[in-house]
């Protein structure tokens, strides 16, 4: 397992993380030219150059802008943003599994970022979109305790990429009809074992249909019972089973998602590398 991050964004609710890095994790300090251009796999255009010009100004002036009723844009959060896809970008040529912290969710974000999530942009469906150029199957696993609706847009029904969610009722009542999407509404107050039963029953015989050959994680830490968005009862006992899951396979790419209790994301991430 190794950290891709970028030493500057290790603050606020990632402060805990520095003490978790190694010697062997990789500090992503330099941006490629033509970073948009990826961006644009998830993104439309229009939607990137609004947020640039709103990047601008906001550098400029010194100030952070609300975009949505949840969501606004400070220049950290959108540097951290890019930096996060930096280290996506990287990840492609790096044979191991890999963890990347990010600042903030990027599952909300979808094509146009209509639906007025925390997000900014999809870092799950770009890597899923740019990885296709190696990997004939892609499964985006997302963990989070709300539905990945950016993630949705953007991949529905796009051929040889699966999305797999496990998220709260309370969090999202929404369901979708694509061929590609499979969604698994968890009913409030589960406990460990309800959960683990769904997931070796329901989800493990899904994920061995698709054969994937790689694993994107959406990795949210607030479906833990602590995390304050959390409706459901579950510990690290569940991460603990899904990271020895999926152990096994080749390729896993983390990226984290919710989470929003520094100490659940310190000792997550924590019992991440030590059985991821």
């Amino acid at each position: 397992m190794i950290i891709l991050y970028n030493k500057n964004i290790l603050s606020n609710r990632l402060i805990y993380l520095r003490k978790l890095l190694r010697r062997k994790d990789i500090n992503i300090h330099k941006l490629e030219p033509d970073i948009y251009k990826y961006i644009s796999l998830a993104h439309s255009w229009s939607y990137i150059r609004y947020i640039r010009r709103l990047y601008t100004y906001i550098k400029y002036n010194n100030i952070k802008v609300k975009i949505s009723s949840n969501n606004y844009i400070s220049r950290y959060k959108y540097e951290s943003s890019l930096y996060s896809i930096q280290a996506l970008l990287d990840s492609f040529y790096i044979n191991d599994h890999i963890f990347i912290p990010t600042v903030v969710p990027g599952h909300g974000a979808g094509y146009y970022n209509i639906n007025k999530e925390f997000s900014i942009y999809n870092f799950s469906a770009i890597a899923a979109l740019y990885y296709r150029k190696k990997y004939k199957k892609i499964l985006i696993l997302d963990l989070d305790i709300h539905n990945g609706v950016g993630t949705i847009d953007i991949i529905k029904n796009k051929k040889n990429i699966y999305y797999i969610s496990l998220f709260s009722k309370i969090s999202c009542n929404i369901k979708y009809n694509y061929n590609n999407v499979y969604n698994f509404l968890l009913d409030p107050g589960i406990d460990n074992n309800i959960y683990i039963k769904l997931f070796e029953n329901h989800v493990i015989s899904l994920i061995n249909s698709i054969d994937p050959d790689i694993i994107i994680t959406s990795l949210g830490f607030d479906a833990h019972k602590d995390d304050k968005y959390s409706s459901i009862n579950i510990d690290f006992d569940v991460y603990n089973y899904i990271f020895s899951y999926l152990r096994s396979f080749d390729k896993i790419l983390y990226i984290l998602e919710g989470g929003y209790n520094k100490e659940i994301i310190y000792n997550g991430t924590k019992l991440l590398l030590k059985n991821g």
